[in-house]
């Protein structure tokens, strides 16, 4: 960011006095004089009177510890939709996106130092600022954003009131990545930056009772600067007696030291009561100040509690979550087991039955093996057999030969 002393320009100059005027008048009151100026200055049309005028109602004004002059939709400042369109700007977009960053992220090293410059700032003193002190090319790329932003939103339905101002920034963003307010301001939503909304409007009360308390301590003594004249008259009035011409009579002079006495008793008289008034208004100032602290502490309170309650709630809901999931990896793991031990059992019961069927195969084939061989001996028996009794045959039918062949011999001749 610059620093905040950079060059204005009328436009920049009737903004601020505008954002300054709003914020403690009625804008309906300084309206028209705020329009003649910038008629008689001949500044261009830029919107800065009426969006400076005219709060965007999707700000967050309490996250800085400030307030509205008026509300859109409350009573006599309700509007309808068309014209809460026509009142769409830069300016006022800018605020919208602003104070909801602010609120979030209040942690962010710019918005931290923006606020410790002036810690007692409100609301539309803190924007202000805050856009001044943006540097002129970061500005135009804003504003063109900007511009690009409000021609979408006026061309769809989000100009009829149906779509916060905020909501559709966000969806633009969403739509248009190189269309990034925080880009362009260096504005990083990082997580370390994240806050409580409710806390920073707790902390910018608390900022400016500080402020408004030390600065009201440190000019305690000279309320409405009464002793500083009445010191600057009777000076004044010796000078004039001391300087008079010769011929001035005594009684003169005596009439002017015993008005000078008057004054003195006036003065100590009337320092009591000015010592009291100004006790009166610190007491009422603190008073208010204290009950804004409470309010503070009050809503801040309720804040917490809420946040605890979502949290409780949030833990609740996290627990029949994780207990759901664990339910369910329990009925996962079950069938899974489930299966696998059925696919076990199909597959020994499968195995067994292979085996059973190779058994049968292999007893089959013994079986057969050994009629085969059990043939085959039967077969040799009686090929043996038949051997044996082929060779009985030979040896009978030569032992035959032999026979005749004897008695043949043997014969008598």
């Amino acid at each position: 960011m610059s620093s905040s002393d950079e060059t204005l320009t009328k436009g920049d100059f009737l903004e601020l006095i505008s954002i300054t005027l709003g914020a403690v008048f009625n804008p309906k009151l300084i309206r028209p004089a705020l329009e003649r100026i910038k008629t008689e200055l001949k500044i261009s049309d830029t919107g800065a009177v009426s969006e400076t005028l005219v709060p965007s109602d999707s700000c967050d004004a309490r996250a800085l510890g400030g307030a509205l002059p008026e509300q859109l939709g409350n009573g006599k400042a309700a509007t309808d939709n068309k014209e809460k369109g026509k009142r769409l700007t830069n300016y006022v977009v800018f605020v919208s996106w602003l104070s909801d960053f602010a609120a979030h992220y209040g942690r962010h090293p710019d918005i931290v130092k923006q606020k410790a410059d002036k810690p007692d700032a409100r609301m539309n003193q803190f924007y202000s600022a805050f856009y001044r002190s943006i540097p002129s090319a970061e500005k135009r790329a804003l504003m063109n954003l900007l511009e690009g932003f409000r021609a979408e939103y006026s061309a769809s339905n989000g100009a009829d009131g149906s779509t916060s101002i905020l909501e559709a920034l966000k969806k633009y963003e969403a739509a248009h990545p190189e269309a990034q307010i925080g880009k362009i301001l260096g504005l990083e939503a990082k997580p370390e930056y994240v806050t409580d909304p409710a806390q920073m409007r707790a902390e910018a009360i608390e900022a400016r009772r500080l402020a408004e308390k030390k600065a009201a301590a440190a000019t305690e003594g000279t309320p409405m600067g009464l002793h500083v004249d009445k010191g600057d008259q009777q000076k004044k009035r010796k000078a004039e007696a001391v300087s008079g011409p010769a011929g001035t009579s005594v009684r003169k002079k005596q009439r002017v030291v015993e008005a000078e006495g008057q004054q003195k008793q006036g003065e100590e008289k009337d320092k009591p009561k000015e010592e009291e008034t100004g006790e009166m208004q610190k007491a009422a100032k603190e008073k208010v100040t204290d009950k804004e602290v409470q309010k503070t502490k009050e809503e801040e309170k309720k804040g917490l509690e809420k946040v605890a309650e979502e949290k409780k709630k949030d833990k609740s809901e996290k627990r029949k979550e994780k207990e759901a999931q664990k339910k369910a990896a329990e009925e996962k793991k079950a069938a899974e087991e489930k299966k696998a031990a059925e696919e076990k059992k199909a597959a020994e019961e499968k195995k067994a039955a292979e085996e059973k069927k190779a058994a049968e195969e292999k007893r089959g084939k013994d079986k057969e093996e050994k009629k085969k061989e059990k043939e085959e001996r039967g077969k040799e028996k009686g090929e043996r057999k038949k051997d044996k009794e082929e060779k009985k045959r030979k040896k009978e039918a030569e032992e035959s030969v032999v026979k005749k062949h004897k008695e043949k011999s043997e014969k008598p001749k």
